[in-house]
């Protein structure tokens, strides 16, 4: 049951009705088998619905008979009605509509609601290809929306030309299009209520391209750095077609400003390119190549004579050429001339005068550029003049001649060339001096030639006679001789093809004798002789003798002055020389009969000879001229003996400060001269022989006695040498090493042991009951010791003199165990900023000594033991965690590295995609991720939306995109969820968009053929069938030859007049487009005119010639009319004419039943008409007015009249003249009278 609580919250509409209805059923249940009425809407409004004024029809069935029906629309009361129940002017919204039947059983009922929408959709955009545009394919994108609910979407695409029209896909594409004409895309968009708007899109396919010709150009071959171009282009559809050049020299390409004009080219091959591009991008091009060539050809003279010549001939070869490559040109043309006179260039010239001669070539190219080559060469036919001077005598003993020679040319010849020489027909320099002339005949020739090649010669001949004459000298005296006399022989004569006449002459000693004369008296000394022959030529020859004449004996002498010799090699020296002749024997002879040769002269001579007391050396010397001499004996003694001592005492070492020597000492030839003992520094004579000595020394080790012994004759000797110490010093042994705890279980000891003179003898080192042997002196031993405390080392030492010692003791202990350390903490990855590190430390021997915990490069001292320590980090990979730690013995240990990284830093990730709206129901959603220090452990971007299933994707690789494929719909979502390996965690913004996969709508609705009134108005549809809603639409009706003229139909379905000429073809198209970015330009179009203007209706002539003229047709025979009719936009349609007062026509025309007969037409191209009596046009006779009537396509009419008049009927005549019909008469004269 419902409370009046209830019911009064049950305020109004469909809730209020079915809450009545349930409370009537309960109420009102009548007996039992009763039946409430029943209650069904039969026809209602669809939903939506465009009709503001619609209708509801519905049946009530009821079996009591008294039953009351009741309506209620709205927020309107209950009240009866019947079926239909009408509404009017309703407004767009929701409605709803409840009817119910009450009896006396209860109450049923029926409802219905709607909604009323008669808003057009909107086409917010229609596009297509650009405009113009040269492509046959096209696409179209269509975007229109709704108010309340969208519809569908029509597009129809029709062109100029090819006029049908044909569906087209709103957002769709085409291809194959027909060229040169305008397309139009018709859009109709109808949403669900059947409201529709329209809208379209043209373009124009221009497929024709412009064209170009280039007019004017430069030279093919120019050598102008400018050029000049004219062209003629044109296109069919634009007026104004771009022209655009590039200019190409092979290598490379530029874009001239002007391409009518270029200037700063240079020496290059050009192809210019003239390019015109019209407004829908199609392309022509014309081009032209030229040559650019500044660079002269070459030209070039051979087979030119001599520049100076006694030739009176040439024949000159030319040879030019352009200079090779593409960009030059070719076609050289060659002129010559001879001395300014034109000749044949390469025919040979002949009886050239003598004199000076320029001959010249000139070639050109066919670029303009010339060239020239000249050669100018002197004729001279008169040879130069030539003389020699200082020429030798004939005949001459010189080897050298040095003449002049003297040439010159005449003033106006060619000029000396050369002046050349020979000698004996060998070329030689001219006026150079001749040397080394062999001996015989000699011709010296010179020749002058001067340029021209004219050349003269003169010569000389002599003989060089160098050969000295033979002269020789015979009788002559011995060359060493005492004899004061010579007498000598000359003999002389001279070469077979010598000059002849030899003359002798003779000197002795320089002074002037009769060859062949005897000499005397001659003085002691030496003499030369000397005899000359000389020949004719000057030569000459000598021969000479030079000999000695010695009278003096030769002298010898011994200059030793030793007694005694001590080695049995005697060496004597001596004098012996001769001042004249020179020694020609001497003899040294010693006492033993040994003999040495002295002729050489002053020496000596050794001798090997055993001991004696007295021994003679004695000299015999004679020269060479005869002469002997003997010298003065020499006597001497002979000791090759030494003498000898000896050391008999044999000490070894002293402890006491005095030593005692013995020793022996003797000579058993010339005798002891001197013998000294020296021991420490101090000596003692022992020259008398065998004794001892005593000696007080210091201490000290390698003391030495020996004694040193000279005899008489200068022997010496030495005897054995003694080697003893003096050691009055116990030695001396230290522990040095101060080892308190070891640590590897091996102790080094190190010691110093020493005696610093007798040395050690023994040494021993015990430690901890082992031994070692230091005897060596200062050392270091190792030994093996086992862990424990209160060892000792020590040492026990004697040296070789017997002197002994202990050392020190060193006192130390044993730890051979390393202390351990161990990091017990086991950290990968740390992401708070702190390291917390725990460890283990222990020495169980001598304990610990030091104990460092290294994090990171911070240290922290673990000496105490087991511990923690906690330490600030930065992000950072590979930080490692260490312990050194030593104990007292110096024992190390290290631990465990525990390696770990900090990473306190959250992982970032961003969505780099704006998507606001997609549309091609996938979007792409960019990102990027990253963790600078752990790494990306999980990321997850998570596509989401209230009414989808969540998309996801994994983004753990870092950046990157994903596609996912969605609905339309708005509120998606896409946002990123991320952590990082150390545990750090974070999320990326939030990219918040929409899809609308929908392609808009739109159409234009309007079927208009042809508008009268100028201002045709175009409706359209426009809505978008997806949520993005429209963003552009445009409305477009346009034509070949007018700017197109549009409007915004981003207000959804509409209509819109436009104010237009007259014209046919015009088309309306529609383009739209939503904001998600979908388009549509398929839609329907509508083609259509507009024809404001009555076509033209003109009779330019009718019967009678002239308007209300009197005609007669029977006697014309038929009745003529000229007039024309025409239209210039949508043509004539039909047309029609009208006569009035006919008797009858032909059965093409119309009896009206009023005398008037009308005939239509549609085939409206007559320009006259005939109405002949023969084809059933009967005239009433009278007045008669022809009309034309003419209405063109559109509906436009215009109409004319002519009017003209006709009688049929004759005029009545009659003569009379008197006289009976038939009558006859004699009279010559008649009388008539005429009545008409």
């Amino acid at each position: 049951m419902f409370s009046n609580a209830n019911l009064s919250k049950i305020a109004s509409g469909r809730v209020w009705v079915l809450a009545l209805f349930a409370l009537a059923t309960v109420l009102l249940a009548g007996a039992p088998g009763a039946e409430a009425a029943t209650v069904e809407i039969t026809s209602a409004p669809s939903n939506p619905d465009n009709d503001q004024s619609p209708s509801v029809e519905f049946t009530v069935t009821d079996t009591t008979g008294d039953v009351t029906i009741e309506c209620l629309f709205d927020n309107s009361d209950w009240a009866e009605c019947t079926s239909p129940y009408q509404m009017t002017d309703l407004n767009d919204g929701d409605h709803y509509f409840s009817v119910r039947a009450t009896d006396d059983t209860g109450t049923n009922g029926a409802g219905h609601d709607w909604h009323i929408d008669t808003v057009a959709p909107t086409i917010s955009s229609v596009s297509g290809p650009s405009n113009p545009s040269n492509s046959a394919s096209a696409s179209f994108t269509v975007t229109s929306s709704d108010n309340y609910q969208e519809g569908s979407e029509a597009c129809t695409l029709a062109g100029s030309v090819d006029t049908d029209s044909v569906a087209q896909d709103c957002d769709g594409s085409v291809t194959n299009l027909g060229g040169d004409q305008t397309w139009t895309l018709s859009v109709t968009v109808t949403d669900a209520a059947g409201n529709t708007a329209t809208d379209s899109y043209s373009w124009y396919y221009d497929a024709t391209d412009p064209t170009i010709t280039i007019d004017s150009n430069p030279d093919a071959e120019t050598n102008a750095l400018t050029a000049s171009f004219t062209y003629t282009y044109g296109d069919t559809y634009d007026n104004n077609p771009t022209l655009s050049c590039s200019l190409s020299d092979g290598t490379s390409s530029s874009t001239p400003d002007d391409c009518t004009s270029l200037s700063g080219l240079s020496e290059n091959a050009y192809t210019l390119t003239a390019t015109v591009t019209d407004e829908a991008g199609n392309s022509a091009s014309a081009s032209y190549s030229w040559m650019v060539d500044t660079t002269a050809p070459s030209v070039s003279l051979s087979d030119s004579p001599d520049a100076e010549t006694n030739s009176q001939a040439a024949d000159f070869t030319v040879t030019s050429a352009d200079e090779d490559g593409s960009q030059n040109s070719e076609g050289v043309e060659n002129t010559c001339t001879i001395d300014g006179a034109a000749t044949d260039c390469g025919s040979a010239l002949s009886d050239l005068a003598e004199g000076s001669h320029t001959y010249i070539a000139t070639a050109t190219d066919d670029a303009g550029n010339s060239a020239q080559a000249s050669y100018t060469w002197l004729v001279d036919i008169t040879a130069p003049s030539v003389s020699l001077s200082d020429s030798p005598d004939a005949e001459t003993n010189s080897q050298a001649a040095d003449f002049t020679v003297t040439s010159s040319d005449e003033n106006d010849g060619s000029g000396l060339a050369s002046t050349t020489c020979t000698i004996d027909n060998t070329a030689t320099d001219c006026g150079s001096a001749l040397s080394g002339l062999a001996e015989g005949t000699h011709t010296y020739a010179a020749t002058a030639t001067d340029d021209a090649g004219n050349s003269a010669s003169t010569s000389y001949t002599w003989l060089v006679d160098t050969t000295a004459p033979t002269v020789s000298i015979s009788d002559t005296p011995a060359a060493e001789t005492n004899s004061q006399a010579a007498d000598m022989t000359v003999t002389s004569s001279d070469e077979e093809n010598g000059s002849g006449g030899v003359e002798n002459t003779c000197t002795i000693d320089g002074t002037s004798t009769t060859c062949g004369d005897a000499l005397a008296n001659l003085a002691e000394g030496s003499h030369t002789y000397v005899a000359t022959a000389t020949d004719d030529a000057g030569n000459s020859a000598s021969a000479s003798y030079t000999w000695l004449v010695d009278t003096t004996a030769p002298s010898a002498a011994i200059t030793s002055t030793f007694a005694w010799d001590n080695d049995g090699s005697v060496t004597i020296t001596y004098t012996a020389s001769d001042d004249s002749s020179g020694i020609a024997s001497c003899t040294l002879t010693m006492s033993d009969a040994q003999t040495a040769d002295c002729s050489g002269g002053d020496g000596s001579a050794t001798f090997t000879m055993a001991d004696a007391a007295a021994a003679t050396a004695d000299i015999a010397i004679a020269d060479d001229a005869g002469n002997s001499a003997n010298a003065v004996t020499f006597t001497f003694g002979v000791d090759d003996t030494d003498p000898s001592a000896a050391i008999t005492s044999d000490l070894t070492w002293d402890t006491d400060g005095t030593v005692t020597v013995t020793y022996t000492a003797s000579d058993g030839g010339s005798g002891i001269d001197d013998c000294t003992l020296t021991i420490a520094g101090q000596t003692h004579d022992c020259s008398a022989g065998d004794g001892t000595a005593d000696f007080t020394i210091a201490d000290g080790s390698d003391y030495t006695a020996n004694i040193a012994i000279t005899d008489v004759a200068g022997n010496s000797g030495s005897s054995n040498t003694d080697t003893f110490g003096i050691d009055t010093t116990d030695p001396s042994a230290a522990i040095t090493s101060d080892v308190v705890w070891d640590n590897d279980g091996v102790v080094t000891v190190t010691w110093t042991a020493s005696d610093a003179t007798s040395g050690i003898d023994t040494c021993t080192l015990t430690v901890a009951g082992q031994t070692h042997d230091c005897a060596s002196g200062d050392g270091t031993a190792d030994f093996t010791v086992a862990d424990g405390s209160d060892y000792t080392a020590n040492i026990a030492i004697a040296d070789n003199a017997g002197n002994s010692a202990t050392s020190n003791t060193d006192t130390f202990s044993m730890d051979n165990t390393d202390p351990a350390a161990a990091i017990t903490s086991d950290v990968v990855w740390d992401n708070d900023g702190v390291v917390t590190v725990t460890w283990t430390a222990s020495d169980g021997g001598s304990g610990i000594n030091t104990c460092t915990l290294t994090v990171a490069g911070q240290t922290h001292d673990c000496s105490a033991g087991d511990g923690s320590a906690d330490f600030t980090v930065a992000d950072g990979v590979d930080y490692t965690a260490n312990i050194a730690i030593t104990d007292v013995a110096g024992n190390s240990g290290s631990s465990n590295t525990d390696t770990f990284s900090m990473d306190n830093t959250d992982p970032s990730a961003t969505i780099t995609s704006d998507v606001v709206w997609e549309n091609d129901g996938v979007v792409t959603v960019t990102w990027t991720a990253s963790d600078a220090t752990s790494g990306i452990n999980t990321c997850t971007l998570t596509l989401s939306h209230a009414t989808e299933d969540d998309q996801t994707a994994d983004c753990s690789d870092g950046n990157g995109s994903a596609d996912f494929t969605v609905a339309d719909g708005t509120d998606y979502t896409a946002n990123i969820a991320i952590a990082d390996v150390a545990g750090n965690t974070g999320s990326s913004n939030t990219d918040t968009f929409s899809a609308d996969n929908s392609d808009p709508s739109a159409d234009v609705t309007s079927d208009l053929v042809w508008d009268t009134t100028g201002t045709p108005t175009v409706t359209f549809t426009a809505s978008d069938n997806g949520p993005s809603g429209i963003k552009e639409c445009t409305l477009t009706v346009s034509h070949a030859t007018e700017t197109d003229q549009t409007y915004d139909c981003s207000g959804g379905s509409g209509s819109n007049a436009f104010t237009l000429n007259d014209a046919g073809d015009y088309t309306a198209s529609i383009a739209i487009e939503d904001n998600a970015g979908n388009t549509y330009s398929a839609g329907s179009t509508d083609s259509f005119g507009v024809d404001t203007t009555a076509p033209t209706a003109d009779i330019t002539d009718g019967p009678g010639d002239a308007e209300n003229e009197w005609h007669n047709p029977s006697a014309d025979y038929s009745t003529h009319f000229a007039f024309s009719m025409s239209d210039a936009t949508s043509g004539v349609a039909t047309c029609s004419f009208t006569i009035t007062n006919m008797a009858a026509a032909h059965e093409d025309w119309t009896d009206n039943g009023d005398g008037t007969f009308t005939w239509t037409n549609t085939e409206c191209t007559h320009t006259g008409q005939w109405l002949s009596p023969n084809f059933d046009y009967v005239h009433n006779d009278g007045a008669h007015t022809f009309t034309m009537s003419v209405t063109d396509a559109a509906g436009n009419s215009n109409s004319n009249s002519y009017s003209y008049n006709t009688d049929s009927v004759a005029p009545e005549v009659s003569i009379t003249d008197g006289h009976a019909d038939g009558s006859s008469t004699t009279s010559t004269t008649a009388d008539f009278t005429v009545t008409a």
